[in-house]
């Protein structure tokens, strides 16, 4: 009897599956044919296909047995949104991932450590995201959340000097930044 075991899911993560026909029983000492030519008792695959392997024993009895190989390689794609710009009235942006998609449940990973969808962030750098799907695909994508807290300088020119023949002076801010 012709018997094929092994994991039957190629995924990111598991790229090349070993089917193992070594449990079959036929008559006494027997040989295997896979149906891409291999005579051993197992093959390794790294493609989504139909596998068969046909056992005949010493008394040219055979048996045949078939498995499926599927393929799930759905790409995650990491995405970031958000304020990216810290300025002396946003001291803190939130960046947000849950727009991204990946197979099934999935992961998130920043670069500070989080995994949660969302990190607030209060200093300029740029954060990342990894993304990891069920099937083991990943995506990364990064934002540079910059600061624009400038201070501003007022500065004032003129004569500030009032007397009694010099009744009105001009302030002049213009040169301010």
């Amino acid at each position: 009897q012709a018997v094929i075991t092994g994991n039957e899911l190629l995924t990111c993560t598991n790229t090349a599956i070993t089917l193992d026909a070594s449990t079959s029983t036929a008559d006494g000492n027997f040989s295997y044919l896979w149906s891409d030519g291999t005579t051993g008792s197992s093959i390794t695959v790294t493609e989504p296909d139909t596998y068969t392997v046909t056992i005949t024993g010493e008394n040219g009895c055979k048996d045949t047995a078939s498995v499926t190989v599927e393929q799930n390689i759905t790409p995650a794609v990491a995405t970031i949104t958000g304020n990216e710009i810290l300025t002396c009235e946003v001291t803190s942006v939130t960046l947000d991932a849950s727009a991204s998609t990946a197979d099934g449940n999935f992961t998130y990973l920043w670069s500070t450590g989080s995994t949660d969808a969302s990190i607030n962030v209060t200093t300029p750098a740029t954060y990342s995201v990894t993304i990891t799907g069920e099937n083991g695909c990943q995506d990364t994508a990064s934002v540079t959340v910059n600061e624009n807290a400038k201070t501003s300088q007022a500065v004032i020119t003129g004569n500030e000097l009032l007397t009694c023949t010099n009744t009105a002076i001009t302030l002049d801010a213009s040169t301010s930044t």
